[in-house]
């Protein structure tokens, strides 16, 4: 197993969530969970938050690449964690390392690390009924076909 290299994640401890959004998310009232955790591109560079009640520290590790791996910041005490990561332009994979309480360390891949399966048009037709063949986008979709990037 190759050591990974750790970074910094920069100075901010600040949440970048305002205190409306981190207390839908805390209280699972939050419509769209994915445009708040896993990555997401920002004016400084890349953005990865999660939410780990259990954790006590928090690393994004890089799968694949170089093995670098990037210090996240608990910006909420129930357990919102966010690494900003400013020498990044493009979204990558990666994984979790969490270390707990206990002081015991585990790794997992982030489920908000996935982008949705089905599209906004596939999304707002189920919600409204009138989806007559969502097991066929669904199914297009789990292969990694979405719409407008694939045939």
């Amino acid at each position: 197993m190759a050591i990974a290299l750790t970074r910094t994640t920069g100075h901010r401890v600040k949440s970048t969530l305002e205190p409306q959004v981190a207390q839908a998310l805390l209280r699972a009232e939050l419509g769209d969970v994915f445009s708040i955790l896993g990555m997401h591109t920002t004016a400084e560079g890349l953005l990865v938050r999660v939410f780990l009640p259990d954790a006590a520290a928090v690393r994004i590790l890089e799968r694949g690449g170089e093995g670098l791996a990037y210090e996240a910041n608990k910006t909420h005490s129930e357990g919102i964690f966010e690494a900003s990561i400013v020498e990044r332009r493009e979204l990558f994979s990666y994984e979790i390392e969490i270390v707990d309480h206990l002081g015991v360390e585990s790794r997992c891949r982030d489920p908000y690390s996935f982008w949705p399966q089905l599209a906004s048009k596939d999304q707002y037709l189920f919600n409204e009924g009138t989806h007559h063949r969502a097991s066929a986008a669904r199914r297009r979709n789990r292969w990694g076909v979405f719409r407008g990037v694939g045939p």
